[in-house]
């Protein structure tokens, strides 16, 4: 016969395996998005090396460069998040009401931070490419023509 205690302290584990385990994989799935964003700005930055050097050639500063990948990179990654949170309220305004009685297991608050989260990491990811791009010499992407 199996106690009470044994039975309650079962499920406390494999309610805490569950949740450590949703923990690393919604870290890879977070370190994943990043690479991929910091992989896509370093690419669509080595795209305008070249424009960068001719602002820099006629006078922008290396702070107005940097700020401009910046720009880039959170325009393209905010059209994403959207995108994506679109398609979690669908998700949960379709499904959970069939796995979850009545339930309302939605939290704003949880949301907004985590898309909060995922900007920062956005703009550290950007931060090799900004720095790369205003460190752009005019005279080497120049004389390469």
């Amino acid at each position: 016969m199996i106690s009470a205690n044994t039975r309650t302290n079962t499920a406390r584990n494999e309610a805490r395996l569950r949740t450590v385990l949703l923990a690393v994989l919604a870290s890879f799935a977070v370190l994943m998005a990043t690479v991929g964003v910091g992989t896509l700005v370093a690419f669509s930055t080595g795209l305008r090396r070249r424009e960068f050097g001719i602002r820099v050639a006629i006078g922008a500063t290396s702070h107005m460069i940097a700020r401009e990948v910046y720009r880039d990179a959170l325009q393209m990654s905010g059209k994403g998040m959207l995108l994506a949170a679109v398609g979690i309220l669908g998700a949960y305004f379709a499904f959970i009401p069939m796995l979850y009685f009545n339930a309302r297991i939605f939290d704003w608050r949880i949301a907004l931070g985590a898309m909060a989260t995922m900007t920062l990491f956005i703009v550290a990811a950007s931060l090799a490419p900004a720095v790369r791009a205003a460190r752009t010499h005019p005279a080497e992407v120049l004389h390469g023509d």
